[in-house]
């Protein structure tokens, strides 16, 4: 009995950190879809004891999960065309479908080329979500468009997207800082139980997001306040919820940076394999010295103007559900910044 308690005190502390450390929004006008709180929804009310053996005796269900992410640049004024709807998200959709993707994750989108996107791909069987981190872009503004009517229609909100097969259920937004460090946009991670074929609704949780970049100063501090609160939160989803759990987007961090320690399993205190860490001929010099079969590194996402190539853009499994994985870039697409990063993971769910 004493051992129960002690368990019970430990989870309800856990929940009063979290609820203390992120706002997850009940209402919000800018986006189109109701938003459901997750807060200790599914946490678990039993002992560990109970849990494991309930779980072994579910039928485990395997499937092989391909994943895209990609950041479409819709509006920075350094890409070509702000604002330009048909061939950024044309390119999109041609790549979704020849990869037969079962989710995506997509950032700085405006509301316009998400619309396109969306009203292409429910043809094609995919869900939508949709979170706006600003709720008004004057760059969100297509070549020729009148900037007044579109800010009168709500059109020129900007924000990142999830897409999945078959459906996308219990929508959560989750503010990752309540300080916006002097900036507009709220920084926010968009998550939702994805159907996938083979594993069935709500063993599945997929999110997205994109922190504030920055090295220095108050873009440092906002970055690591974002990226720390997502990693605390997903547990909820890993422990609570028994969940295989994908993170995709534009994390604006290295692999070897420490804000990403709560996330990589490998060299960190996270729960997650990244899955183009077994790309050797990205390794770090330190990985390949060591003979390493798998490393925090992965092919560049993303060219910086005077540093470089970079890789900015992930896809975290779950590790525990996870039994063999590989990646990819693709080419940079039109009027982006960024190649088109996409991957794969055999996994098996209970």
């Amino acid at each position: 009995m004493n051992r129960l308690l002690y368990r019970l005190a430990v989870i309800a502390f856990a929940i009063t950190m979290s609820a203390s450390a992120v706002v997850h929004t009940a209402t919000d006008s800018s986006v189109e879809d109701p938003v459901v709180s997750m807060v200790g929804a599914a946490l678990p009310t039993e002992g560990v004891e109970t849990r494991a053996m309930q779980a072994s005796q579910t039928t485990a269900a395997t499937a092989q999960v391909k994943v895209i992410t990609y950041n479409l640049c819709g509006a920075a004024s350094h890409c070509a065309n702000p604002g330009e709807i048909v061939n950024r998200t044309g390119y999109l959709i041609d790549e979704v479908l020849a990869y037969d993707a079962d989710v995506v994750m997509l950032t700085e989108v405006c509301y316009l080329q998400y619309a396109h996107i969306r009203d292409q791909l429910v043809a094609k069987g995919y869900d939508h979500k949709w979170a706006a981190s600003r709720p008004q872009v004057a760059n969100c503004t297509p070549p020729g468009g009148n900037t007044a009517d579109l800010a009168a229609q709500n059109a020129l909100r900007f924000g990142n997207v999830i897409l999945a097969k078959s459906s996308l259920t219990n929508r959560e937004e989750i503010r990752l800082t309540e300080t916006n460090y002097g900036t507009a946009a709220i920084s926010k991670a968009l998550c939702a139980d994805a159907g996938i074929p083979g594993l069935g609704q709500g063993k599945v949780r997929a999110c997205v997001a994109h922190p504030r970049a920055g090295k220095t100063g108050p873009a440092a501090r906002a970055r690591w306040d974002e990226l720390t609160a997502w990693a605390a939160e997903v547990d909820r989803y890993l422990h609570g919820n028994d969940q295989l759990v994908i993170l995709g987007g534009d994390f604006n961090a290295e692999p070897g940076d420490r804000e990403l320690d709560p996330f990589y399993a490998l060299d960190g205190i996270g729960e997650f394999i990244e899955l183009d860490m077994t790309d050797s001929a990205a390794f770090t010099p330190g990985c390949t010295s060591q003979q390493a079969t798998r490393c925090r590194s992965g092919a560049p996402t993303f060219i910086h103007p005077t540093d470089g190539p970079k890789k900015l853009d992930y896809i975290f499994f779950s590790s525990s559900h996870v039994n063999d994985f590989g990646a990819g870039v693709r080419p940079i697409g039109p009027n982006s910044d960024h190649h088109l990063f996409r991957g794969w993971a055999n996994v098996t769910v209970n």
